[in-house]
């Protein structure tokens, strides 16, 4: 199952080779990836002095039929400001992107923007942020990631955006989390209850339960 692999693979990350890894678990095409090894020039970005001075490297790990590109942009920090400002440079120069922010890999910030128009008919920037512990991997991160994987079935490249973007749908994925939990809490609460367990002592079996089915 790729979410158990996702979990597996995660803590291990700790390159930019990792995260080239990462999608190519998620079932990219190989012919789509640039090397590893290829920097793209911080100069060519147009970045401002500020900005610039906190991004270490930026990385394009594949371009999806030139239309959808996704960069990986090491960093000095996390900071929303800055996420903002590299959402929207990107945005800017390209059709479609997504961007895997990171300060040392221990944290991992996906970011989804896209511009929307507004009430008046303007543009304005959207950004949809997934917030990835690696050595700490939750359920909803796990599922997230696991849905974005590619099945060779998307008829170009509209389509895998248009995945990520219901990928990226935080409150779909919560809803589907705890419904999967209520369904599997009441079949283990009637199976002890069928077992002839006293319902006294059914709450520590039944807490102990809901610590391994949340915890990572």
């Amino acid at each position: 199952m790729l979410r158990i692999q996702l979990q597996n693979f995660l803590p291990t990350i700790n390159s930019a080779e990792d995260i080239f890894e990462l999608f190519h678990k998620l079932k990219y095409p190989p012919a789509i990836f640039f090397d590893t090894k290829y920097k793209r020039k911080i100069e060519d970005f147009d970045l401002k002095a500020e900005e610039k001075q906190r991004i270490r490297n930026i990385y394009t790990v594949f371009s999806f039929e030139k239309n959808l590109t996704v960069f990986l942009v090491e960093t000095t920090s996390l900071a929303s400001k800055l996420i903002r400002y590299l959402a929207k440079v990107f945005s800017d120069r390209y059709d479609s992107v997504l961007l895997v922010v990171t300060k040392d890999y221990s944290d991992l910030l996906f970011v989804l923007p896209e511009y929307e128009r507004d009430t008046k008919g303007k543009p304005k920037l959207k950004i949809t942020k997934l917030f990835v512990k690696t050595d700490e991997p939750y359920y909803t991160a796990l599922e997230i990631l696991a849905s974005i994987a590619y099945e060779g079935t998307e008829r170009g490249w509209r389509d895998v955006r248009r995945k990520w973007k219901e990928a990226f749908n935080v409150e779909r994925v919560t809803e589907s989390f705890f419904e999967d939990y209520k369904r599997i809490f009441f079949d283990v609460r009637n199976l002890l209850l069928e077992q002839g367990i006293e319902v006294l002592q059914l709450l520590p079996l039944l807490l102990l339960f809901s610590f391994f089915y949340i915890s990572p």
